[in-house]
């Protein structure tokens, strides 16, 4: 059997919230304020049209992360088709 490495799991070096928000009724706003009331060490918002969300820098696409991303949370706002 192979063993696979199950670290970034269990222990994350880092979680990008993409669509995070500052509006507080959005869902991205929601998880990632969750993120930050349990002092997660390291949570990038993501979010082209914001530079800072809920008191951090906002990156513009999950590649501006200068840092290690293990878990991506994604958030987006629903699409009607015509």
């Amino acid at each position: 059997m192979a063993y696979h490495n199950l670290e970034p799991i269990f222990n994350p070096r880092g979680v990008a919230v993409i669509g995070a928000s500052n509006n507080p009724a959005k869902f991205g706003s929601m998880f990632l304020n969750a993120l930050l009331d349990t002092k997660f060490p390291r949570v990038y918002p993501v979010n082209p049209n914001e530079t800072e969300v809920s008191g951090l820098r906002s990156f513009k696409t999950i590649l501006d992360i200068p840092g290690y991303v293990d878990y991506s949370l994604i958030y987006c706002t629903h699409i009607k088709n015509n």
